[in-house]
């Protein structure tokens, strides 16, 4: 992961109406950085290395290279009136779509994997007030990180077969 890639942070105004007078300002890089160090931390006995490239490099099982696709974020108002006009609840739900191409190279070049992941749309916790609603889409955000790095984590472990050994990642959920 270049090192601009690891500084990157974003700054954009969500893709809905609600809370379109707001700016989020999330550090991704250093997100994407500190997650993927959790995940496949957790399933390579010797860890995980971020380097600016790999070339001339061959103290590696697996190189993984990463590209944010997508990220774009929304706050969407959800009103429960039931029978009872007076008593309006109006509830917010941060709502983010992440998508990321991934290639995956083993110490020899043989490219073994090239997809793209993609979260769908991915609702976090609803709430009726909040003085700081980028924090919720940082949550939402950490967690559907996590989860696609877990499933990148599912689709390489095949490809080690005779490599090496990898944390089988069911056990630690």
């Amino acid at each position: 992961m270049p090192q601009e890639q690891r500084e990157f942070v974003y700054e954009g105004r969500p893709a809905s109406t609600t809370g379109d007078f707001t700016t989020l300002t999330v550090p991704i890089g250093t997100i994407v950085e500190e997650i993927a160090k959790e995940v496949f931390g957790g399933c390579f006995a010797f860890g995980v290395e971020f380097v600016d490239e790999v070339a001339d490099r061959d103290d590696y099982v697996l190189a993984i290279e990463g590209d944010m696709q997508e990220f774009v974020y929304a706050y969407t108002k959800v009103i429960e009136q039931g029978f009872d006009e007076e008593n309006v609840e109006v509830w917010i739900t941060p709502e983010l779509t992440i998508a990321f191409a991934v290639k995956a190279f083993k110490r020899s070049g043989e490219l073994v994997l090239d997809k793209t992941y993609d979260s769908g749309l991915r609702a976090g916790e609803s709430y009726m007030v909040t003085g700081r609603p980028a924090e919720r889409i940082n949550r939402t955000l950490h967690a559907t990180l996590h989860a696609l790095m877990l499933q990148l984590a599912d689709d390489i472990r095949p490809l080690l077969i005779g490599e090496c050994r990898i944390t089988d990642l069911e056990a630690r959920n």
